[in-house]
């Protein structure tokens, strides 16, 4: 059992014992079967018959199959866009049916085209019948909407389509025969109108359009009647602005019509009044025209566009305007490249495109000469523009040679030529390159060798910069260098003088100060300087001077108060009666009488001291220099009248001596003597009592004498020498350089 178990869990017996199963199952299968029984194996004959069998009840039942889908499915459409006249009357009936169910007039009519040729003896005969009428009821109603639209003609010719054989043919013969009686009257009325329109008679044009309000019609009633009386309105407008635009004409200058086309533009195109102006409009849009065209030869090419655009609802010179603002825009094209720099790709690509727009131009409009003129012209700008590119791209390289190749390549251009002066421009720019390299080493140089700044340094890099020749682009560069540095030489010689004379100015030497800064001559560096310092010592000199003359003035004056109130007083005299006299040639002093002084009077024999007539200035002037000009010293302006006592005479009587050279008088108001008195008059102490009818003693007369107007000085002046590139030695200047300033 355990051997059997083991067997039946382990389905691979060990090798040795399968011989011995393989002997016992076979004896043992050999016993258990029964005795073999005798077969008959079928022949190949047979096998043939029963395929052929198969294949025929497979064959039969595909056949069946094919013919009983065949009949249950539809017959295919027929292709009415190939229908010939071979095709069977059931395609044709099928096809105009089709296209008369889409209901388009177009269809409608085509389908009854087709079958009305059919005769009764065809099968389908009755039924394309029933159809033709259909659709022919159809066309009529069609015929009656075009009708109510107002179009006539259109309702016509479909009425046109309906066969005489139809039942609808006699209605189609009375409809048509109304609308005609029905359309003609309606015209009539309709012409009448229009005409009083033409003839600007409003009133009988209004009454006329209201008569179609009984035409009964809502075309003629409504419509119509709306469309007439705008235009009523549109024509009283229109003449109106007939009236103005031909006022606005009557000067018969372009700048008016301009305005008398604009009002013109406002009429409706299909006015009587629009076509009664056609031929003025006319002549304005040629007037137009013309000065457009001037415009455009005046290259102001925007105002002859203007111009243009005004001519272009001219139906008659539209296409006038539109050439002349198409050639104008390709002028402003070529325009945009014109300039006397580098050119671009831009430039070239205008210049095309205003070729090309100017020869669509045609050859029978007004401004085909023009066009051509101008292309030819743009065509060889063409040609220069790409040899100057060809320049431009040889100078890029940058070398000395390849400048001078795009020079040469540029003066191949000739002078003829309207890019010339462009050509030359460049051609300039690139000799003005060519001669930086050359020259530029020489300013470096100079440059090196102004950097010590001291006067050698300086006068060798001037030297350095003069090298370079007159009419080289760093001629002015150089120049202006050497100035540079030749004001700086300046400044280091003039600068010790500056200071010195500041140094004495604040010492207060200002004449030596004057004398010291007026070394530095004119066009030197430090000449504004020394001359402005100069200018302020001078004036703080007037003001000194000024200070001590007023000063003396002061004194001088309360020395006359003092001597005048010592003085004794003066012994009255018999005054005689004024002579008349001739007036003098020369204005005479004028005199005046004071009243006597308060205090007492010295006798009248003492002597009266002699006062001073003038004022003397207070100090010593400086003594000028051996062989130049005596120097004029400065004098306070008017300082005003001086007092000064006149002889003893009488104040009433003139003066005898009327030289011009005599001292200015003013005459005083005079005082009349006084009555004798009563009681005599007290004595003084060292006199004898003056007699009762001696007269009060009358002080001397006055004179008010003008100081003449002080000198004061100019500006220095100086004698000045040849400018010399550097000044002498300041130990000699003063003595040896002729140059005396004087103040």
């Amino acid at each position: 059992m355990a051997m059997l178990a083991s067997d039946e869990l382990n389905p691979y017996p060990p090798d040795g014992l399968e011989p011995i199963l393989a002997t016992e199952g076979a004896d043992l299968a050999a016993e258990l079967s029964p005795a073999p029984e005798r077969t008959v194996r079928p022949s190949a004959k047979s096998w043939r018959w029963v395929l052929v069998g198969l294949n025929l009840c497979a064959l039969l039942g595909g056949v069946g199959a094919a013919a009983f889908v065949w009949m249950l499915s539809l017959p295919p459409a027929p292709e009415c866009d190939k229908l010939t006249a071979l095709s069977a009357d059931m395609e044709r009936l099928y096809c105009a049916e089709a296209a008369a169910r889409t209901g388009e007039l177009p269809q409608l009519m085509a389908s009854i085209n087709s079958l009305d040729r059919w005769t009764d003896d065809q099968p389908l005969y009755r039924e394309a019948q029933r159809l033709v009428n259909e659709w022919s009821a159809q066309l009529l109603v069609m015929a009656r909407q075009k009708m109510r639209a107002g179009d006539l003609d259109g309702a016509m010719a479909i009425v046109n389509e309906i066969p005489t054989s139809t039942p609808v043919y006699r209605e189609v013969q009375e409809s048509v025969a109304q609308w005609t009686a029905l359309w003609s009257e309606a015209e009539s009325i309709r012409t009448a109108a229009l005409e009083a329109m033409e003839q600007q008679n409003w009133g009988a044009a209004l009454s006329t359009v209201r008569e179609l309000e009984y035409v009964p019609h809502d075309y003629w009633r409504v419509e119509q009647v709306i469309e007439l009386s705008r235009r009523l309105w549109q024509e009283r407008q229109g003449r109106n602005y007939e009236k103005e635009a031909l006022s606005l004409a009557a000067s018969g200058k372009p700048t008016d019509f301009q305005a008398a086309m604009a009002v013109v533009a406002k009429m409706e195109a299909d006015t009587f009044a629009r076509r009664s102006m056609q031929p003025t409009l006319n002549q304005w849009s040629d007037a137009l025209l013309a000065q457009g065209l001037q415009h455009w030869r005046d290259a102001k090419l925007t105002e002859a566009i203007a111009l243009a655009e005004l001519v272009v609802p001219n139906a008659e010179r539209r296409l006038a305007a539109e050439h002349l603002i198409r050639l104008s825009e390709s002028r402003q094209l070529a325009l945009s490249t014109v300039t006397h720099w580098h050119t671009s790709a831009r430039h070239l690509i205008s210049l095309r495109e205003a070729i090309a727009a100017a020869q669509t131009i045609p050859q029978g409009s007004s401004v085909y000469a023009q066009a051509q003129d101008s292309i030819t012209s743009w065509q060889q700008q063409l040609a220069d523009l790409h040899q100057l590119q060809r320049a431009q791209a040889t100078a890029a390289l940058g070398t000395v040679e390849s400048l001078h190749l795009a020079i040469a390549q540029a003066n191949a251009i000739e002078p003829s030529h309207l890019r010339r002066v462009q050509a030359q421009t460049l051609a300039a720019h690139w000799l003005n390159e060519i001669q930086r390299r050359e020259d530029a080493p020489l300013l470096q140089r100079a440059r090196r060798l102004a950097e010590p700044g001291t006067v050698p340094a300086l006068k060798g890099a001037i030297a350095q910069a003069e090298r370079v020749p007159m009419g080289r682009a760093l001629r002015g560069e150089a120049q202006g260098l050497a100035y540079e540095w030749t004001q700086r030489i300046q400044t280091i010689e003039d600068e010790p003088f500056l200071r010195m004379a500041q140094s004495l100015a604040r010492q207060g030497k200002l004449h030596d100060a004057i004398r010291t800064a007026s070394v530095i001559r004119p066009g030197r560096a430090l000449h504004p300087q020394a001359t402005g310092a100069i200018r302020g010592w001078q004036a703080q000199i007037r003001a000194a001077e000024a200070t001590r003359i007023r000063r003396a003035q002061e004194r001088a004056v309360q020395q006359r108060a003092i001597e005048a109130e010592a003085a004794p007083p003066a012994q009255p005299t018999a005054i005689p009666d004024p002579q008349p006299q001739a007036e003098p040639d020369a204005v005479a002093p004028r005199q005046f009488r004071l009243p006597a002084a308060s205090s007492p009077s010295p006798s009248p024999a003492a002597p009266t001291p002699a006062l001073r007539q003038g004022v003397e200035p207070l100090y010593a002037p400086p003594q000028p220099l051996e062989g130049d000009r005596p120097p004029i010293y400065p004098s306070p302006e008017n300082p005003g009248a001086v007092l000064t006592p006149a002889p003893a005479t009488p104040a009433d009587v003139p003066p005898s001596d009327s030289s011009p050279t005599s001292p200015r008088v003013l005459d005083a108001p005079a005082v009349p003597p006084a009555p004798a008195p009563a009681v005599a008059a007290p004595a003084a102490p060292s006199a004898p009592p003056a007699s009762p009818a001696t007269p009060p003693a009358v002080p001397p007369p006055v004179i008010l004498q003008e100081v003449p107007p002080a000198v004061f000085p100019a500006e220095p002046r100086v004698r000045s020498q040849p400018t010399e590139s550097a000044p002498s030695p300041a130990a000699s200047h003063f003595t040896e350089s002729g140059l005396t300033p004087i103040y």
